[in-house]
């Protein structure tokens, strides 16, 4: 004889209220998120304390200090490449980039150091132990300096509006500015990267 358990299912509907504070609490974590997002898009990393003075060239010098595995400098390369077609051979531009001898070659020489490599009409050194940037006094990825022909500092600051973000700036716009017209609207603006870990 065969015994046959039947088995109720109980279907459960949340109430309204349930489901409101669901979606209330939902709506605030992505709040929160989007906030510390915006947060650390907009925080700028320590600004370099430079030299007033340094070697006088033929024509202005820009110096571009890059971490190899900063993210955010990603941006600052593409708008490198923007003022430097831009500006052509009126400026003299050098890219250091952060290569600790704790590290391999596979790690300095990764995506960001290409990329400089493939950029048109700019030097790309490696900074061994950021000797360069200690020298400089360069605390954050994508600090870029530029020097007068005579060596005298112009302007100190980041080329990108925020972390990784491209497009128009008032770094790059002043830079350009001042190349081929020969008026600086900026001297200085903040530099949006990661910590180059110079001492």
């Amino acid at each position: 004889m065969e015994t046959r358990t039947s088995i109720k299912l109980i279907k459960f509907k949340p109430s309204k209220l349930v489901v409101g504070v669901i979606v209330g609490v939902w709506a605030v974590l992505v709040a929160v998120g989007f906030a510390a997002m915006e947060k650390y898009s907009n925080a700028a990393g320590d600004a370099a304390v430079p030299p007033i003075h340094s070697e006088a060239d033929t024509k202005p010098t820009l110096w571009v200090f890059v971490h190899p595995q900063c993210p955010c400098s990603a941006a600052t390369l593409e708008e490198l490449a923007r003022l430097q077609l831009a500006c052509g051979s009126k400026l003299d531009v050098k890219v250091e980039v952060f290569a600790p001898d704790s590290m391999p070659e596979t790690w300095t020489k990764g995506d960001l150091y290409q990329t400089a490599l493939k950029t048109p009409g700019i030097q790309v050194h490696l900074d061994a132990n950021g000797k360069k940037a200690k020298s400089f006094g360069v605390k954050t990825s994508g600090q870029v300096l530029l020097y007068s022909k005579d060596g005298h500092l112009l302007f100190s600051g980041g080329i990108t509006e925020s972390r990784g973000h491209e497009g128009p700036n008032d770094g790059a716009d002043a830079i350009e500015a001042f190349v081929l017209h020969g008026r600086l609207p900026a001297t200085g603006t903040p530099v949006f990267g990661c910590a180059l870990g110079v001492n």
